[in-house]
């Protein structure tokens, strides 16, 4: 039952925001998105043996999960740029030009893609740190060089510790497709090679393809590791200790290692080596900029930009917050940079103070880069010096952003937080009347010392040797806020009520790992006794974002099977719409596998719908929506009459029996009646079948869990099983039965 809770899961996480026009989908969604494989071609000669069949089964249920994440985007004015690219690129070879199709990523990733039916994906990550035209060109060679030289079916031989990444992967369903279309050092050389020569028959600068390696060299620091310094976030009152603020960080070393045998990809050092060698004879000609230098400036700019909201996707928010602040100091007045600033603030506040620090802030051992002094402070500052450094934060970039809704709605969870965990009474901090520098340098050495001694003893003897009761540097934050009218009406009001929750660090990891145990045994308790969710009302009207429903084989290596699921996705589209018929309930399936080349509308809805979904599997109290989003939601709602959303898991598994030693006994005894051995035998081997359903209803109007349905049973996920399950869920929410 374990591995069938851990294999929902995954599935959860398989469903997984854009600016202006640069980054946002529009017009037809086009064949090559529809159309990734042709299940009835899979016998042509295009598939020498069984082993790449398979192959390309399993590539294309990955495909269409990716495809489908939201993070793909389609005829936006990124892509159509890359698409003149192309055509300058590709003047001379027309023929293979049309094969090709190009889409962007919402990926930080300095990554580009080729998929075998002739889709180029170029990560935002890419567009936002190529240094020229010329530049994207030759990767784009590079890529279609993959391409050409059916790398991704050749690749099938060492695809298996990709293949076992993507069936454990609980990402959004681009990560496990990401994984598959990694390739080897041999392959990349040879895209290298093949690469230059379709690039140097362009008339892009020659000696632009070696400036690319320099980017990919620094591919994982972001914004090529720009300076950020503690002073930037001090004011006279709110100083920052240089032992959890450090005023350098560690160098970024490339290591330049010609032996690159045992790594997956060749050396940044060998790649460019050969580059080198093949343009050795070739006069530097052409020009960096065919199409335009300055679209090509707008879309890295606008690339930059959008780098935090993806951040934001994919969690990262020190990423986020760093991306943000630097990019701040190019555009100060930039209100999408610092919108995404306070939002990075307010989900690394929530995290921390709920003492989930190995979520968000990665060890500074493990990291290099300027980002690293991030990843320092929000490991070593105490919980109520990091609120009081969110709090102040958060307040000027409120006051900076005016009345913007999302703005007011993100401090003011600052201060929620601030006032739960620090003091929710401002009396508490000195104000600047009573404000003494030295009062602020004993507090700064005291700092000093309980970051050097960290332990729990340490601290506490240490506070009994101060004469001030609250100990941090929080206590002398405030000084100059209190005096802020508008600050202090706006604190006393969101934290009115509140009860503040000020025990130390390690005693509230205790209280919170009481809490987990307290939690999972709630939980184990309610599974027994079969307990049924209550519905906050019949529902008549729903929306079904998404349908899956995979078969697992944990008996196998690779226990993920992908052969049937467009047909069974098809088979459940039409249960649902027939079964929920039957009961009155009128049911909207936004099934991607059912799409075609007009429904971008409805394609965009889908990717609509599953963000606020993702949003609402994070999940506690707070409301993650912005109002432009819930404004798209809002639009939906009105569009179909609905104000319920779900998805649906459906799923097979088939696991071998744990055989324990009364089994044998009874096996070994069943040699005295002749015929029972076969049957005892059969009995003890087969292996254990099992099925389930699990769909959680969500309330579109104050996102709360509306319903939840589960339900599990020993069999394999039969069409009669699914038809009466289907039946049975749809007759409950639509009578409210269980109220």
């Amino acid at each position: 039952m374990n591995k069938f809770i851990l294999i929902i899961i995954f599935q959860l996480f398989i469903v997984q925001i854009s600016r202006a026009q640069v980054f946002q989908s529009s017009g037809k969604i086009g064949k090559p998105f529809l159309e990734i494989i042709n299940y009835q071609e899979l016998d042509n000669s295009k598939f020498k043996n069984r082993n790449e069949k398979k192959f390309a089964v399993e590539v294309d249920f990955e495909m269409r999960n990716f495809l489908n994440s939201g993070r793909v985007i389609y005829n936006c004015e990124a892509s159509e740029y890359i698409e003149k690219v192309a055509d300058k690129l590709l003047k001379n070879n027309q023929n293979l030009r049309k094969e090709l199709s190009f889409y962007i990523v919402k990926s930080t990733d300095v990554n580009a893609f080729t998929y075998n039916n002739g889709m180029v994906f170029i990560h935002v990550g890419l567009l936002a740190n190529v240094k020229s035209e010329a530049q994207l060109a030759f990767i784009l060679a590079h890529e279609i060089s993959h391409y050409q030289l059916h790398h991704s079916f050749e690749k099938y031989k060492q695809s298996k510790i990709q293949q076992k990444k993507a069936a454990k992967s609980n990402g959004d369903g681009a990560e496990a497709f990401l994984n598959l279309m990694s390739y080897s050092r041999e392959k990349e050389l040879e895209a290298d090679k093949n690469g230059l020569k379709l690039y140097l028959q362009s008339d892009y600068a020659s000696t632009a393809s070696l400036g690319v390696f320099e980017v990919l060299k620094f591919a994982d620091y972001p914004l090529e590791n720009k300076l950020i310094l503690r002073e930037s976030f001090e004011t006279p009152f709110f100083k920052i200790s240089p032992i959890i603020f450090p005023d350098t960080a560690s160098l970024i070393q490339n290591i330049e290692d010609a032996n690159d045998s045992l790594s997956t990809h060749p050396n940044i050092l060998n790649r460019i080596t050969n580059i080198k060698k093949e343009l050795k004879n070739t006069a530097e000609k052409g020009s960096n900029f065919l199409v335009s230098e300055n679209q090509f400036n707008q879309i890295k700019r606008a690339a930059r930009i959008e780098l935090s909201n993806i951040y934001l996707l994919e969690r990262n928010y020190i990423g986020a917050f760093y991306n943000s602040f630097v990019l701040l100091e190019e555009e100060p007045q930039n209100k999408e940079l610092m919108l995404s600033e306070l939002k990075a603030l307010f989900f690394i506040q929530n995290y921390l103070n709920q003492n989930l620090k190995s979520k968000i802030a990665l060890s500074p051992k493990k990291i290099k880069g300027e980002i690293q002094k991030l990843h320092a402070f929000f490991n070593k500052a105490q919980k109520s010096d990091m609120n009081a450094f969110i709090l102040r934060l958060s307040w000027r970039l409120r006051s900076s952003l005016g009345n913007d809704p999302d703005a007011i709605k993100y401090s003011n969870y600052c201060i929620k937080d601030f006032g739960t965990y620090v003091s929710n009474n401002l009396n508490h901090f000195k104000p600047i009347s009573e404000f003494q520098d030295t009062l602020f340098v004993h507090n700064y050495e005291y700092n000093k010392n309980v970051s050097n001694k960290g332990s729990k003893t340490g601290l506490k003897s240490l506070k009994r040797k101060s004469e001030y009761p609250h100990y941090s540097i929080s206590h002398f934050a405030m000084s100059d806020f209190i005096d802020d009218k508008t600050f202090k009406q706006t604190f006393e009001e969101v934290t009115k009520g509140l009860e503040s929750k000020t025990n130390d660090d390690s005693e509230a990891k205790e209280n919170e790992e009481e809490k987990d145990e307290a939690l999972i045994t709630k939980r184990k308790s309610a599974f027994a006794k079969k307990e049924k969710p209550l519905i906050d009302e019949a529902i008549k009207d729903l929306l079904v974002v998404d349908i899956n429903n995979l078969f697992f084989d944990l008996r196998k290596e690779d226990p993920l099977r992908y052969l049937t699921v467009k047909e069974k996705q098809i088979e459940l589209s039409n249960l649902i719409q027939e079964t929920s018929k039957l009961n009155g309930v009128n049911v909207h399936v936004f099934n991607p596998i059912e799409l075609n080349e007009d429904d971008s509308a409805i394609y965009t809805e889908r990717v609509a719908m599953k963000n606020w979904i993702k949003s609402r599997l994070i999940g506690d109290e707070y409301e993650y929506a912005d109002s432009k989003e819930q404004a798209m939601i809002k639009k939906i709602m009105d569009k179909y009459n609905a104000k319920h959303i779900c998805f649906i898991n459906s799923i097979a598994v088939l696991d071998q029996k744990e055989i324990g030693e009364n089994q044998i006994g009874i096996f070994c005894l069943s040699f005295l009646v002749p015929p029972l051995p076969i049957y005892f035998g059969y009995q003890l081997f087969k292996p254990l079948k099992a099925s389930g359903m699990y769909i959680p209803i969500y309330n579109l109007e104050n996102g709360k869990i509306a319903y939840k349905h589960e339900q599990y049973f020993n069999d394999l996920n039969k069409i009669d099983f699914t038809r009466s399950e289907f039946y049975n869920f749809f007759y409950i929410i639509s009578k409210n039965a269980y109220k």
